[in-house]
């Protein structure tokens, strides 16, 4: 029987982490406002505002 060990299977989970913290994070950013049902209105992420508030924190660089 194969196995595939776990030292040789990290970098795929790794990918596969960061490819869904990217999507994740580009559909937030990208996000554009909308109307949707019965009218209800949505606003997008306002991108300077939201990255003040780890950059307040220490947790994201200027």
């Amino acid at each position: 029987m194969n196995v595939l060990r776990n030292e040789r299977i990290d970098p795929l989970f790794l990918a596969a982490f960061e490819a869904t913290e990217e999507a994740i994070i580009n559909s937030m950013f990208m996000a554009e406002p909308m109307t949707g049902w019965k009218g209800r209105k949505v606003e997008s992420l306002p991108i300077k505002e939201t990255l003040e508030i780890p950059k307040k924190h220490g947790l994201l660089e200027e």
